[in-house]
C-alpha cells in the first residue's frame, strides 16, 4: 500500500496539490469522502474549479444498434438518429374525473307460470262451437251453450201445468179469492191467468232458491224436504215473532201441499214413474210454488187492503222471498252469467283441452260408481253419488268442501231438462256438464296463486294441499283452504284459468296418491292408464252380465 492509500484509510488531510502531483488524471484513485472533506475544510479553490477537478471520466460502452422505428412518442417521429430517440414529445397530461352513482339494488324474483296462448297469428280466432263444450250444442234441450229463453219457458210451462192441474190447489185458491171478493174476476180462467203472470215474474228466482235449499238433503238433493222448507221460511222472515204464521200452521201447509193426485187414465207404469219423481214427504218444484202461495195468503191476504189474492202473493215474493237473494252464497250466481263471464273463453278451453283425456277417464270411471253389479248397460251420465265419491277420494268432502256446496255445484252445472221422466238425464251430468262442475268448484275454492307458492316455500299446489290436510290448524300466512266470497269488484277476481291450474293439479295427484303412491312416478299418462285399467275391470263384469242374460233368454 502506498502512502496515498494509507492517507485515505486514515482520513488524514492531504494538500490537494500534493495528492494530485505526478498522477495522471484518469488514474486518480482517491477516497472520494476524504477528498471532499479536505477540499471543503482546508483547500480554497476558485469557484467553478472544484467539480471540474473531481470529475471522473468513465468509459462508456458503444450503443447497441438503433431500432428501426420509435416506440414512444417523440418530437420528430421521422428522425431515426441517435439524438431523436431521447427527444420525447412534450405531451401535456390530462386527468378526467368520472362520477358514477352507486346505489344498492334490491332484486325481486317473481315466479310466474305462463299459460300457453291458445291462439296464434296463423290460427283462426277461438270459437265456442269448437270448444270442449261443443256437444252442448246438440245434446242439451236448449241446443245451445246457454239455457235459452225458449227452454226456460218450456220448463216453466211444465211446472205451471202440473200446478194448475192439481184440483186441491185450484179449489183452495178460488175459495180464498171468493172470501175476499167474488166479483173481481169474470171467470176462473182470468183469475188463474193473473196468478200465473205473478208467478212467472219470479219463476227463475224461485227455481234458483229451490235448487240450493234442496241440496241440503243428503239422500234426495233434487227435492225439498220439510227441514229445507222450514229453513226457507225462517230465512225470509215468515216465522218471525208477530207474523200470522207459526211452526204449526207452516207444518200444516207442508202437509196439505204434499197431497198427491193421480190421473185415473194413466197406467200403472206411469204411476210408478210419478212416485219416483215425487216423494210423499218432499216437495217438487211445482209443490214448492204451491206452498209459497199458501204461505203468502196466510201472511197478507187478510191484512192487506187489496181484495186480490194475487197482490198478496206478489207482495210476499217481491219483499219477503226476495230477501233470500242475500242468504244464498254469491258464488252460486245465475248459471248463464258464470258461463258467459267466467268459463266460456279460450284460456279455460285450452287448459281443459290439455287435460281432456284424463278428465274423460275420470268421468267414465266415476259414472260407474254404484252401478248395479248385474246391470247389462253402461250408464251415460254421471250421477251425484259418483260426483260425491270423486270429491271424497281426493279428501275434499267435509274437510275442505261441505257436502251441501258439493251437491249445489253438481246441480248448478246441469243444463235445464224439459222431460223430467228421464230420471238419469234429469239428475245426471254429461261430459260438458262435468267440465262445468270442475270449473265452478275450482272458482269457488280459495288457495294460493302460483306466484305465492314460492313465498310459502311449497314445491307445487299438491305439496301445499297435503300440508293443509295434515295440519288442520295452519298458520294464517299459509292462506288456509276455504270457500270464499267473491270480491265485490269483478276486476279483482283471479282468472278462472289460474284457479283451474291449481285445482286440476291437486285433483289428479290426489287420485294418483290414493291409487299408486307406493310405486311409479306421477305423470298424467300414467294416471290415465291406472284409471282405464279400473274401468276395464268393471266393463268386463258388464260384458259378462250381458252374455249371461243372452244365454238365459236363449235357454228360456
Amino acid at each position: 500500500m502506498d502512502e496515498d492509500d494509507a492517507a485515505c484509510n486514515t482520513r488524514e488531510a492531504i494538500p490537494l496539490t500534493k495528492a494530485l502531483r505526478g498522477k495522471p488524471r484518469l488514474d486518480v484513485t482517491l477516497c472520494l469522502n476524504t477528498a471532499l472533506n479536505a477540499a471543503m475544510e482546508k483547500v480554497l479553490v476558485p469557484p467553478g474549479t472544484l467539480m471540474e477537478l473531481y470529475t471522473m471520466n468513465k468509459i462508456v460502452p458503444p450503443l447497441a444498434p438503433l431500432p428501426t422505428c420509435h416506440t414512444l412518442e417523440v418530437e420528430d417521429p421521422g428522425d431515426l438518429g441517435t439524438s431523436a430517440f431521447g427527444a420525447l414529445a412534450d405531451v401535456p397530461l390530462e386527468f378526467q374525473l368520472e362520477y358514477k352513482r352507486v346505489s344498492k339494488v334490491h332484486a325481486k324474483i317473481r315466479r310466474t307460470r305462463i299459460m300457453p296462448s291458445m291462439e296464434s297469428a296463423d290460427e283462426e280466432p277461438w270459437v265456442l262451437g269448437s270448444s270442449v263444450w261443443k256437444r252442448r250444442n246438440t245434446d242439451s234441450d236448449s241446443e245451445a251453450f246457454f239455457d235459452t229463453p225458449q227452454v226456460v219457458k218450456a220448463v216453466r210451462t211444465r211446472d205451471f201445468s202440473r200446478l194448475f192441474k192439481k184440483s186441491v190447489f185450484t179449489r183452495f185458491m178460488v175459495e180464498q179469492q171468493n172470501e175476499l171478493s167474488r166479483n173481481l174476476y169474470p171467470d176462473e180462467d182470468m183469475f188463474f191467468g193473473s196468478l200465473q203472470e205473478v208467478l212467472s215474474n219470479s219463476y227463475l228466482h224461485i227455481h234458483h232458491i229451490f235448487m240450493i235449499y234442496a241440496a241440503r238433503d243428503k239422500e234426495h238433493p233434487f227435492n225439498l224436504n220439510w227441514e229445507g222448507f222450514k229453513v226457507v221460511c225462517t230465512d225470509c222472515g215468515v216465522l218471525d215473532e208477530g207474523t200470522a204464521v207459526d211452526a204449526e200452521s207452516l207444518e200444516n201447509v207442508f202437509r196439505l201441499t204434499n197431497i198427491e193426485e193421480f190421473d185415473e187414465e194413466i197406467d200403472e207404469k206411469m204411476r210408478e214413474q210419478q212416485d219416483k219423481l215425487n216423494d210423499d214427504d218432499k216437495f217438487t218444484l211445482s209443490e214448492f210454488i204451491e206452498a209459497l202461495c199458501r204461505v203468502a195468503i196466510e201472511l197478507y191476504a187478510k191484512s192487506m187492503h187489496s181484495k186480490r189474492i194475487c197482490d198478496a202473493i206478489r207482495k210476499f215474493l217481491e219483499e219477503d222471498f226476495y230477501q233470500l237473494h242475500n242468504k244464498v252464497p254469491d258464488y252460486f250466481e245465475d248459471r248463464n252469467v258464470f258461463r258467459q263471464k267466467r268459463m266460456y273463453n279460450s284460456e279455460v278451453d285450452g287448459i281443459l283441452r290439455q287435460n281432456f283425456s284424463l278428465l274423460q277417464a275420470l268421468f267414465d270411471l266415476y259414472k260407474l260408481h254404484n252401478h248395479p253389479p248385474k246391470s247389462r248397460t253402461r250408464p251415460k251420465y254421471l250421477q251425484i253419488a259418483g260426483w260425491m265419491q270423486l270429491l271424497t277420494d281426493v279428501d275434499m268432502i267435509d274437510s275442505k268442501v261441505t257436502p251441501e256446496i258439493a251437491r249445489t255445484v253438481f246441480k248448478s252445472s246441469q243444463m235445464l231438462v224439459i222431460n223430467e221422466s228421464d230420471i238419469p238425464r234429469t239428475n245426471g251430468l254429461m261430459m260438458p256438464d262435468f267440465l262445468e262442475a270442475i270449473s265452478l268448484l275450482a272458482d269457488i275454492l280459495y288457495f294460493p296463486a302460483f306466484e305465492e307458492l314460492a313465498k310459502l316455500k311449497y314445491v307445487n299446489f299438491f305439496s301445499w294441499y297435503q300440508e293443509c290436510l295434515e295440519n288442520p290448524l295452519i298458520p294464517p300466512h299459509h292462506l288456509a283452504w276455504k270457500t270464499k266470497k267473491r270480491p265485490a269488484v269483478e276486476k279483482n277476481r283471479r282468472p278462472l284459468v289460474q284457479q283451474l291450474d291449481g285445482f286440476l293439479e291437486i285433483l289428479f295427484q290426489s287420485i294418483w296418491f290414493r291409487y299408486e303412491h307406493k310405486t311409479g312416478v306421477y305423470t298424467n299418462a300414467a294416471l290415465e292408464d291406472v284409471i282405464k285399467a279400473r274401468i276395464d275391470v268393471i266393463e268386463k263384469q258388464i260384458r259378462k252380465n250381458q252374455q249371461s242374460s243372452v244365454t238365459t233368454r236363449i235357454a228360456g
